[in-house]
């Protein structure tokens, strides 16, 4: 099982609004399949809640991950 571990970045829609990017962790230590370095025990502020709040997946860590689960299916 991976780990998912969020990280707050500028709006990817192009509002102001700050969004939640979530990475999926390597098996062992603070890299994430895409590259980025997130640590764990890092406290990550909230996201203002509204109509503006987003969350979204890192679709670099979602495609490496769906290979691999491909790959291990075959």
């Amino acid at each position: 099982m991976h780990q998912m571990r969020p990280e707050v970045t500028d709006s990817l829609s192009g509002t102001a609004q700050p969004v939640y990017l979530w990475h999926i962790a390597k098996d062992t230590g603070a890299d994430m399949l895409c590259g980025r370095t997130l640590f764990g025990g890092v406290a990550v502020p909230p996201v203002q809640q509204g109509p503006a709040h987003q969350e979204q997946q890192c679709q670099l860590c979602l495609s490496i991950y769906r290979r691999a689960l491909q790959s291990a299916a075959t």
